[in-house]
């Protein structure tokens, strides 16, 4: 199971959990961006930047957590 969607971040907020910081993200479909967002958490070493509202996103998922995050 391993596919790549793009995305455009609508919200973002930094959790830190444990000393491992991560970014609770709100994403809607690149292709649909009036879609209702999702959440997703990403892993900060995923994604050297922190994300910001209006980031456009591609991201890979394997077994159904994302693996690689690349900016478009």
């Amino acid at each position: 199971m391993m596919g790549s969607a793009s995305y455009v971040v609508r919200g973002v907020k930094k959790a830190d959990i444990h000393g491992d910081v991560y970014y609770d993200t709100a994403l809607s479909p690149l292709d649909e961006p009036a879609r209702d967002p999702v959440a997703l958490r990403l892993p900060s070493h995923l994604i050297l930047d922190p994300p910001a509202p209006g980031d456009e996103l591609e991201i890979t998922f394997l077994m159904g957590q994302p693996s690689v995050v690349k900016r478009l």
